[in-house]
């Protein structure tokens, strides 16, 4: 069954949704890592999932109306 792009576009906001929340949760435990003076290593790891998250976006934004696969992966 195709998609329409309509449908397309929605599963894209509800990714890009799922990704906003899930920064905003690093976002959280980052300031956490940060006023308990955790290693510089934790606080890196953090860092990099925030930057991860905001790629992730990216791409799935990139689809949007175009002619790219939108899968569930």
């Amino acid at each position: 069954m195709e998609l329409t792009q309509k449908e397309k576009d929605a599963l894209i906001d509800s990714r890009v949704r799922t990704y906003k929340l899930r920064i905003y949760d690093a976002e959280l435990n980052l300031a956490a890592l940060r006023a308990t003076n955790s290693s510089k290593e934790q606080i890196a790891a953090q860092e990099k999932n925030i930057a991860g998250l905001h790629a992730a976006i990216a791409a799935v934004e990139a689809m949007r109306g175009g002619d790219g696969d939108v899968s569930d992966s």
